[in-house]
């Protein structure tokens, strides 16, 4: 049965591979070199372009490279045609092409020669761009890059769903544009392909993508190789945070074969962001048209002990009684109480004491017959929401209880059970580090957190006692899927790139919600009525 089933699959797929050409690469182009405006219309199925003159593929200017030079059947002018003084910055091509019945399965793929960047219509609407930048684009935007000589006579192949072709008559416009008002030369060349022969080069799936520390350097790990011309152009990326503000991305550059180092304007700690990588290519040529997104994570450093900070500033208790049981949670009032810089503490430990910048007693006011047997400290934090996990390094004199949000999350040398103001620590020791630890947080609030902390002496009389933190909030990197939609007739599709998110449906947006798909892809014939759809880890 194995063979028999091997051996169909093998005929199957010999029967069903067909690749028709749909556009040659010296296919008539009509083009436009006015240097003139033309508006928005101008790449819509049914715009006037016949007075614009025609030339076979490829169309050009090429100075230095022989191969375009050799491919190049229409010269295109650099200039003005009324002013030989001001350079052409974008040039327009437009082209018909047939396809009597378009076929469930099959896919486009475009091979592309481009100097500097273009941007690609098919029937009036947008499918990709080549080296442009981000947002709307009009006669006077620069590509986002020149073309490098080492990149020159290179071609850039796409592919993207065959549900874009209509029967009947086909469009398609192309608009190039130059990197600078002083470039020497313009290419543009494009063969059209229609088949059901897969080319597996989507862009790879991003695996993490991480800040640390820094407001501005972002690492990006893809899950392959890529393509180092597509991958370290900055146009290729957008970020933005969950709530639709962009982060402009200023320059990638390749640091591994499937790394890439991109540097964006300044983020704000607090909030989530989202890294979209779209055109960027696969090693090895053609790819599908499609984007991947992966949330950016990121650390924020609360407090530190050493210079030059940041430094949390701390409310604590010294007055020898223990307060009411809400002091760990956020809502306690604690605006009686004093309030210091960590480190905190009474310490002549000639490793620590040069971290303390609050002065605790060691007795109980009115000095000095009562010992204080235990400390209370609070901080509020308003920038923890997007935060997942919490990585601790403390020094402790002596034993220590830490909470977030009231919930205990951290114990050192402290007895189990009920913790109160008499409960010794279980050891006494001269202040030393304990950490780190990576602390998961399962009760973040939007807003405002409190982190708290207990500190406790040993039995007996202590001379010392000493509280400080390295605390950093750690924004994870997780898989952010792009739920897409697509229709065919009646038939809608929806699809997302990552296997792990299960698709969910329900009638409205507060009714019940069952799941109905959980492998990427659902399709489904509307029949009346509202849908609503939702991706669930």
């Amino acid at each position: 049965m194995c063979v028999r089933l091997f051996f169909l699959l093998m005929i199957a797929n010999q029967l069903l591979a067909q690749s028709f050409e749909l556009i040659p690469l010296d296919q008539p182009w009509r083009y436009n070199q006015s240097g003139d405006d033309l508006g928005k219309d101008w790449s819509a199925p049914g715009y006037e372009d016949s007075a614009w003159p025609v030339g076979r593929g490829v169309l050009g200017n090429e100075d230095g490279n022989s191969t375009v030079q050799q491919l190049t059947n229409t010269v295109l002018s650099l200039t003005k045609p009324d002013d030989p003084f001001i350079h052409i910055i974008t040039y327009y091509f437009r082209t018909h092409f047939t396809v009597s019945q378009p076929v469930a399965g099959f896919s486009i793929t475009s091979s592309n020669l481009i100097d500097d960047g273009a941007v690609v219509y098919l029937n009036g609407a947008e499918i990709y761009r080549i080296n442009m930048p981000a947002g709307p684009i009009d006669w006077q935007t620069r590509a986002a890059s020149f073309i490098a000589s080492s990149n020159e006579g290179r071609f850039i192949n796409m592919t993207f769903p065959g549900s874009y072709l209509q029967p009947g008559d086909n469009v398609m416009a192309v608009e190039v544009h130059q990197s600078d008002a002083s470039s020497s030369d313009v290419v543009f060349g494009l063969s059209l392909d229609y088949s059901n022969i897969i080319i597996d080069r989507a862009t790879p799936r991003i695996l993490s993508a991480e800040m640390g520390t820094s407001l501005t350097n972002l690492t990006v790990s893809f899950e392959g190789p890529v393509d180092p011309f597509s991958a370290t152009n900055p146009a290729n990326y957008s970020v933005r945070s969950e709530k639709g503000e962009g982060l402009p991305v200023l320059a990638a550059t390749l640091l591994l074969s499937n790394q890439v180092g991109l540097i964006t304007a300044a983020r704000a700690d607090g909030p989530r962001y989202i890294l979209i990588a779209k055109y960027v290519q696969a090693e090895g040529g053609s790819f599908l048209l499609f984007e991947r997104a992966r949330s950016i994570g990121y650390r924020i450093p609360w407090d530190t002990l050493t210079t030059p900070g940041p430094y949390l500033v701390w409310k604590y208790d010294q007055s020898g009684r223990e307060p009411p049981s809400a002091w760990r949670g956020l809502n306690f009032d604690d605006r009686a109480w004093p309030a210091g810089l960590g480190a905190l503490g009474f310490e002549d430990n000639p490793a620590v004491k040069p971290y303390l910048r609050t002065i605790l007693d060691l007795f109980v006011a009115p000095c000095c017959s009562t010992q204080v047997l235990a400390y209370y400290f609070r901080t509020i934090l308003t920038n923890a929401s997007a935060v997942r996990s919490l990585q601790l390094r403390a020094v402790i004199d002596d034993g220590a209880v830490l909470y977030w949000n009231g919930a205990e999350i951290l114990r050192l040398r402290m007895p189990e059970g009920p913790v109160g103001y008499t409960t010794p620590a279980t050891q006494s020791v001269e202040a030393q580090f304990d950490g780190p630890f990576n602390i998961s947080l399962t009760n973040i609030l939007s807003g405002r957190n409190v982190l708290a902390a207990e500190v406790h002496q040993p039995v007996g009389f202590s001379g010392d006692v000493m509280f400080g933190l390295e605390a950093t909030g750690i924004v994870p990197s997780e898989p952010a899927p792009l739920l897409r939609i697509n229709r065919t007739g009646s038939q809608i599709g929806l699809s997302w790139d990552e296997p792990e998110f299960k698709l969910d449906s329900s009638d409205s947006l507060d009714g019940f919600w069952s799941q109905v798909a959980s492998n990427g892809f659902y399709s489904t014939n509307p029949t009346g009525g509202s849908k609503f759809y939702r991706l669930r880890k």
